[in-house]
């Protein structure tokens, strides 16, 4: 075989083709040579070497022709460009060599046609080369040509469109739910496009910043951003109760469990609940129901998990998206092993912190019952300069964020109402 790769295989030959290729099969028939004798059979150099692993599944293939009944390996085997097997033999010579590979290469088209689809472009430089493309466009850089390229290779384009907008920001939601990069809705382009932060994760990060991309929003790193985040008992319910020092855009809560829980945000009219089960895991998503990546009301956050209390804190993974697309790093809280936590008799408005203040702060209240509040912002002259919230809530603990950006330095008084009830409180603006 040295004389025949010479001739065929060796570069510097004059009848050198790139089309034509050796292989060693570690392979015989009753022959168990040892590595010693296989390297001194043969120029292993030029030769790829490929080794079934056992059981002799090739053997039909190259039945006797004079015996179909005799099977056996022959020691060479002449395959062509189609994979189909011309000729077999025992002992070659470099002339008979010659004449079925010549043979061979005339019944090759690709071997014998620099220009397969006869676009002007050759073949070794064309990006597509079994497709007419004289324009040679390739969109996404990725040295694959438009015309047969099944994967457009640009972040966010989730459906291959050749654009990033709405549907892609639905269809990473919807991947998100169905299980991220290991989602069998999607097609592995489909993954890749939606994994923006190339980390091999597709979670509420990616979506974020898939938003960010169709409304042409930079990419801020939120550098050493933090959350506190503790877990507690409600009687029968879970609540995960986040205390962030940016403002917060998405949530993603995933729960190895049998059972699907339901789950609501506390304030955030604005924030959708999404969650999917599936074998055996739950993902909940929380995130600007318009898709425009307005932050949660306040940067502090609770969500309840319904009838959720005798979940192993373990099975809960937290991931919280700043408005850039950052993950918020989260510091969790021991809480005694979840104990039961009792509710503040205080009702009403609690605190404003910071106070004074520049330009934003937190306004937190606490109501018995479910009711319609209204919580307000009024001058010194008692004119009503802002409403901070109005509308519906459930008993419990609520916090809003007040941002005074648009008003002067001054004195403001903060009013809340519930039921019959009006508090008010101070607060001082200054810039």
């Amino acid at each position: 075989m040295e004389d025949i790769e010479e001739y065929w295989m060796d570069p510097n030959s004059s009848n050198y083709s790139q089309h034509v290729v050796t292989f060693t099969h570690l392979d015989d028939h009753n022959q168990p040579f040892s590595c010693a004798q296989w390297a001194a059979a043969g120029s292993i150099p030029n030769n790829f070497i490929a080794d079934d692993g056992g059981g002799y599944t090739y053997y039909p293939l190259f039945a006797n022709d004079y015996d179909p009944t005799v099977i056996s390996m022959p020691n060479q085997i002449w395959i062509d460009h189609t994979m189909t097997v011309r000729f077999k033999s025992n002992y070659t010579t470099l002339a008979s060599a010659n004449y079925r590979l010549n043979s061979m290469l005339e019944d090759c088209a690709p071997c014998n046609n620099p220009d397969l689809d006869d676009d002007g472009v050759i073949n070794d430089v064309d990006n597509c080369p079994d497709d007419y493309n004289p324009e040679q466009s390739d969109d996404d850089g990725d040295f694959i040509g438009n015309v047969c390229d099944d994967c457009s290779n640009i972040d966010g384009d989730i459906n291959d469109d050749m654009l990033v907008d709405v549907l892609d920001i639905v269809q990473t939601v919807n991947m998100v739910l169905s299980g991220g990069i290991n989602s069998a809705s999607f097609s592995d382009c489909a993954k890749s496009d939606a994994d923006i932060d190339n980390n091999n994760i597709v979670n509420i990060l990616d979506i974020i910043q898939v938003i960010n991309l169709v409304l042409g929003s930079p990419r801020i790193l939120d550098l050493e951003s933090k959350a506190d985040i503790l877990i507690t008992k409600i009687n029968s319910d879970l609540e995960i109760s986040i205390s962030s020092d940016v403002d917060i855009a998405g949530l993603q809560i995933d729960i190895e469990t049998n059972n699907n829980y339901h789950a609501y945000l506390i304030d955030n009219s604005h924030i959708r609940v999404q969650s999917n089960f599936d074998s055996g895991n739950l993902t909940i998503l929380a995130l600007d129901e318009l898709m425009l990546n307005r932050p949660f009301d306040s940067r502090n956050v609770k969500l309840v998990i319904e009838d959720a209390k005798n979940l192993d804190l373990n099975s809960i993974n937290v991931t919280l998206s700043s408005s850039s697309g950052s993950q918020i790093a989260l510091n969790y809280i021991d809480d005694n092993d979840m104990t039961v936590s009792n509710s503040t008799e205080l009702y009403g408005l609690n605190k404003i912190y910071p106070n004074p203040f520049n330009p934003t702060t937190e306004i937190e209240f606490n109501i018995p019952n479910d009711s319609n509040v209204i919580l307000s912002a009024y001058d010194l002259n008692g004119r009503e300069v802002g409403v901070i919230f109005e509308g519906f809530q459930r008993a419990g603990n609520h916090s809003y964020q007040w941002n005074a950006a648009n008003l002067p330095s001054g004195v403001y008084y903060i009013k809340f109402q519930y039921d019959s009830q009006i508090q008010s409180m101070k607060a001082v603006l200054m810039k």
